[in-house]
């Protein structure tokens, strides 16, 4: 590959130190305080529920509508928080994914001193086009491929939420061998119910995720470049 600078050292050392030991342990930390959170709001969910009944059937009909109301509220929260919660902490975990991989290579580009970067190649998925930046510009051999296919999969799980309100597919119609092999790897790695028509993801997935995500930039910091 051309450079800007023949003549300059090569800093790939200095690169493999940045991200030889990099973890995700903040946002292990984070996934944590939210099941901590998540189960303290079931307790008080749980309060205002038992609050709400004791009170239905007393004083005016307003207020009778109202309590179940207040009800029918606190139960639709309960079974939808935990789902809500989880979703938003697996979509920022991904892109922090994604944002670590544009780093990896835009401090190759300056390593190595390319002159083509990952935003010239133009369209297509971020971690895509970092693939392609690293195996076709900076000659980097990739990491395993069982890896990166359970990557691909998560990142499956996290357009269909970001994309497409989570469903898996348009309501009404039969799984394709995509969706049924995402759905397959979503209940392996926790979270997922077969019969569900939107992805779900627990805390086990999380944390899985956070240990693929890991695992895979620190074996990128450490294979050998090519050339």
């Amino acid at each position: 590959m051309t450079t800007d600078d023949e003549g300059m050292r090569d800093n790939w050392p200095e690169l493999r130190a940045k991200f030889a030991g990099y973890t995700f342990h903040h946002y292990r930390a984070y996934v944590q305080r939210t099941t901590k959170l998540i189960e303290q709001e079931a307790v008080s969910l749980d309060r205002q529920l038992e609050e709400a009944r004791l009170m239905r059937g007393r004083g005016p009909e307003e207020k009778g509508i109202a309590i179940s109301r207040r009800m029918e509220e606190s139960q639709w929260f309960k079974f939808h928080f935990h789902r809500m919660a989880y979703k938003s902490v697996f979509v920022s975990i991904y892109s922090h994914f994604e944002q670590v991989l544009v780093e990896f290579c835009d401090d190759l580009r300056k390593a190595r001193r390319f002159k083509i970067a990952v935003d010239d190649l133009g369209s297509g998925d971020t971690i895509g086009r970092c693939r392609t930046y690293l195996m076709k510009v900076g000659d980097v051999p990739f990491p395993n491929a069982a890896g990166w296919s359970d990557i691909k999969l998560v990142q499956q799980a996290r357009n269909k939420i970001v994309h497409n309100a989570g469903l898996f597919q348009a309501l009404g119609t039969a799984d394709t061998k995509e969706t049924t092999t995402l759905r397959q790897f979503l209940m392996r790695k926790g979270g997922q119910e077969w019969m569900g028509e939107t992805v779900s993801v627990s805390e086990q997935f999380l944390l899985y995720s956070i240990d693929l995500f890991s695992a895979f930039v620190v074996e990128l910091a450490n294979v050998t470049p090519a050339s």
